[in-house]
């Protein structure tokens, strides 16, 4: 018996798939390239689920904002900016069923921000924060002075990471913080932060810190007038506040803090004093009569007075001279306010 033996050709064909990954800033341009090699024109493209599959029909594309990068061979695609909506992976085809692909990873950096909040007790919180992807480096720098009559601890910075923000769809935000206790002595000085997406430092922010404090010292000072009917001219001075003190005038035989106030359109003087504070002086120029004698002229800023009080006596020709003496200063500190 003849046997024969036919003996046929099994052809496989196998499907290549190679992937390449490529990083784009959100708003950039980007050519998204198809990897096979050899000879063919207009590969069916394929895209995220986002967009419009197959992303191309022959040699029409079915995105608006896709054209073909190279006119010549019709290959790959160029998108004139990149979106979030982009972001995901890229196949072509040629007409043999060879397939590539191409990661497109859309990254984005926006809306850096500072903020610093102090409550009254001196606790500050600074935080800054930006969307980012890839993930964002945040260094804090700091300009504080240790405060040797109160001592608190130092600083605490924290990196929060990057989550995932509730209101902007397939946006990640990242935010530091810092946490330190202000004293006078921190007010107005800057604090910053640096901004550093994959070790390229995009920019740095910066605010100003502001702690508000008191003044410890107000002063009254003058001349004596020497004719009947005069004006007495008084000047209230104060050490350095922040913000500036409001100077309140008042006269009477009560509390300096009760007395009636003293209408006083005169313009206040201010500088700049320690602690990028200001201190502030005013002139009073006050009318003086007979029955003014043993009141009580007061000047206060915050809970902090000083106090005159008057003495007129009449002399033989008639004159009227009018007398005073500084009684205190700084006559009240609310030593719980003051943080020194």
């Amino acid at each position: 018996m003849n046997t024969k033996l036919h003996c046929g050709t099994l052809l496989l064909f196998t499907t290549i798939v190679q992937t390449y990954a490529i990083l784009v800033m959100e708003g950039d341009p980007v050519t998204i390239t198809c990897p096979l090699t050899g000879s063919y024109r207009y590969p069916v493209w394929t895209g995220p689920a986002s967009l419009s599959n197959p992303l191309t029909s022959g040699s029409t594309f079915n995105e608006d904002d896709m054209q073909w990068a190279d006119s010549d061979v019709n290959r790959h695609i160029r998108l004139t900016e990149a979106m979030l909506k982009h972001d995901g992976t890229y196949t072509c085809q040629d007409s043999t069923g060879r397939r590539a692909s191409v990661k497109l990873d859309v990254g984005y950096y926006k809306m850096p921000s500072i903020d610093i909040e102090t409550s009254s007790s001196g606790r500050t919180v600074l935080t800054c924060g930006a969307y980012s992807n890839p993930a964002l480096q945040i260094p804090v720098k700091l300009a504080t002075a240790a405060n040797i009559d109160n001592p608190q601890p130092g600083a605490k910075i924290t990196y929060n990471g990057c989550d995932p923000d509730a209101d902007m769809d397939n946006r990640m935000y990242c935010s530091v913080t810092a946490v330190w206790y202000m004293w006078k002595g921190d007010n107005g000085k800057e604090q910053s932060c640096t901004f550093v997406v994959n070790n390229v430092t995009k920019n740095i922010l910066a605010k100003r810190a502001y702690f508000n404090f008191p003044p410890t010292i107000v002063r009254i000072s003058g001349n004596k007038p020497v004719t009947k009917g005069p004006t007495l001219p008084l000047t209230c001075s104060t050490d350095s506040s922040y913000p500036v003190s409001t100077l309140v005038w008042r006269k009477g035989t009560g509390s300096a803090q009760t007395n009636p106030i003293i209408t006083n359109n005169a313009r206040s003087t201010v500088r700049d004093d320690k602690y990028n504070g200001k201190n502030v002086s005013q002139i009073l120029s006050l009318k003086v009569t007979n029955d003014m004698s043993g009141e009580r002229i007061s000047c206060c800023a915050s809970n902090v007075c000083a106090s005159v009080t008057l003495s007129i006596n009449i002399t033989s020709d008639g004159s009227t001279v009018t007398m005073w003496m500084v009684l205190m200063v700084a006559c009240i500190i609310l030593t719980n306010l003051i943080k020194h």
